[in-house]
């Protein structure tokens, strides 16, 4: 018996832990072997190579991002494989799936899969969470013994994975299982959080200590559930080869003492990085979602952990019941004038199972039927205003998140600007740009959007842009330095330690931004296509000062 474990993930930078658990539970005496693509391969492709193994089970992972990747998919597979069972696991089948039985599978397993698929594979009488047709009467919810987890292989040193353990995520879980009950995250359905033992992620970290991964992501939906665990977690993790880093999905305002201190002290700020769901600062959505958070409390963390550099990622969700377009907005502000690394603006996505789901009557709620289920419109938000929601997202990921724009941002707000209305108007312009649109265009529409068209905010803007590339770049604003000007900047430059030759074949001048004035800004390109070294001289020409980036 061959059975093909299939996932398709939306980066070749991720993986699928889901799989990799399920194949290290493989009972010796079947064979297995994982086939992992995204959603962007030819899918002439990843059908080639599973049929190419001729397996008798195949077993899908369904996630919101693959879904009608697999639709497609599982019927060409069918074509070529008619005698091969096909069965599929995963969030995005447990709940509301009787629509699936419209395509050629034999069956779903309903959550924990890593017991349950083998007791399928080998065609058991009684398996939990197995569902064969429409309609069947509600199936208990399977689940798998985190003691029984930890008797397998490591399912995150796969000899397939030795390769490239450089080049992509690890994924890592230290717990299963949820505390809150937020009614539109799948999370909430499994309310009991259930630990993997110390004694087994030590061991782990002992082993990854000597890999070579860079970036490790824990899969846990609250990280500080348990703030003494997570110290000694953190702690560590503190150890390891300082190019190695660390995403923990947090509730800040629920970090305990020591914990967040432990945190601020760190002297490697690259080293932890910070999901943060603050959603709302609105109490009447908190309340209407079953979200307990204490805002002033929440700012304050945020405010110590943005003085002390830690590195930051907050989600916002637009849409939720009982938040209006000005309500939403003034979050949006609030969270914005904290000035932390990222901020990802999200529509509310209507998941299947969740409690939200039941209550689309109650709230007038309008999404789109398929995949990844965005509402449009509810009863506090108008289609219009979510699309208007959406433009900002993707100006604060285009020009904010991406760091392209940041001192240009930052002097607008100091300048008065509504921060929300400019990125509204940015993402207005951003979606007329012809794609793919260059990058000039996108420090253009700031120049377009700004009122004082002057020497300070030209030399901020170009700041900006001059730091983000590593061979000249289209120069579309003018400033002009008369040559005996150019010559006395040079000269000057040589004074502070600069070459000769480096200024006059690698260097641009134009105007720049330092200590609240406009200034002149050189840059000096190199041969080696590195990012260039940068420096201000102030308008006498008596200060020159190398740029940090």
């Amino acid at each position: 018996m061959k059975t093909a474990l299939v996932g398709f993930n939306a980066k070749y930078i991720h993986k699928n832990l889901a799989l990799r658990w399920i194949y290290v539970a493989k009972p010796e005496e079947e064979e297995a072997e994982i086939f992992e693509f995204t959603i962007n391969d030819r899918i002439e492709r990843t059908l080639e190579r599973v049929c190419s193994y001729q397996p008798d089970v195949i077993g899908i992972s369904v996630y919101i991002w693959n879904v009608e990747y697999v639709k497609e998919w599982i019927g060409r597979i069918h074509e070529l494989l008619p005698l091969a069972r096909i069965v599929l696991g995963g969030p995005e089948v447990t709940y509301e799936n009787d629509e699936w039985f419209r395509y050629p599978i034999d069956a779903i397993l309903q959550g924990e899969g890593e017991i349950t698929f083998w007791q399928y594979v080998k065609q058991e009488p009684k398996i939990d969470g197995l569902k064969r047709y429409q309609q069947e009467p509600e199936v208990p919810y399977a689940k798998v013994p985190i003691s029984f987890l930890e008797t397998l292989q490591s399912p995150y040193f796969l000899p397939m994975d030795a390769k490239d353990m450089d080049k992509r995520y690890l994924y890592v879980e230290t717990s299963r299982g949820c505390p809150y009950r937020c009614s539109y995250c799948l999370a909430s359905l499994d309310n009991q959080v259930r630990m993997f033992s110390d004694e087994y992620l030590f061991q782990l970290f002992d082993r990854l200590e000597q890999s070579n991964v860079k970036q490790v992501k824990f899969l846990d939906r609250t990280f500080n559930v348990k703030p003494q665990r997570a110290l000694a977690i953190a702690k560590r993790l503190s150890k390891m080869p300082k190019e190695m880093s660390f995403q923990f999905e947090v509730v800040a305002e629920t970090l305990s003492k020591e914990l967040l201190a432990f945190f601020l002290q760190e002297e490697n700020k690259q080293r932890f990085r910070f999901e943060i769901g603050l959603q709302t600062f609105h109490q009447p959505a908190l309340q209407a979602v079953g979200r307990i958070q204490n805002n002033e409390k929440l700012v304050g963390i945020i405010e110590q952990m943005r003085d002390h550099q830690c590195v930051m990622h907050v989600d916002l969700i637009a849409g939720l019941p009982q938040e209006n377009y000005l309500s939403f907005q003034e979050t949006f502000r609030r969270l914005f004038a904290l000035h932390i690394d990222e901020i990802q603006v999200g529509i509310l996505k209507l998941l299947k199972g969740t409690r939200l789901k039941q209550q689309t009557s109650e709230y007038s709620i309008q999404y789109t039927e398929t995949s990844p289920y965005t509402i449009t419109s509810n009863a506090w938000m108008s289609q219009k205003e979510i699309e208007e929601v959406d433009l900002v997202a993707h100006a604060v990921e285009k020009c904010w998140n991406s760091k392209k724009l940041t001192g240009t941002i930052r002097y607008m707000e100091a300048q008065g600007y509504d921060t929300y209305q400019l990125f509204l108007e940015a993402g207005k312009r951003l979606k007329e740009l012809e794609h793919p649109y260059q990058m000039w265009q996108l420090y253009d529409i700031f120049w377009q959007l700004s009122k004082e068209k002057d020497l300070n905010f030209q030399g901020i803007l170009m700041m900006d842009y001059y730091g983000k590339f590593k061979q000249r770049p289209k120069r579309w604003l003018p400033f002009r330095i008369m040559n005996d000007q150019k010559e006395q900047i040079y000269q000057r430059m040589m004074e502070y330690g600069v070459s000769k030759q480096d200024l006059y074949h690698y260097a641009i001048l134009d105007v720049g931004y330092d200590k609240g004035q406009w200034c002149y800004q050189c840059i000096i390109y190199n041969s080696q296509q590195d990012f260039p070294k940068r420096y201000v001289i102030d308008q006498t020409l008596e200060s020159v000062n190398e740029v940090e980036e």
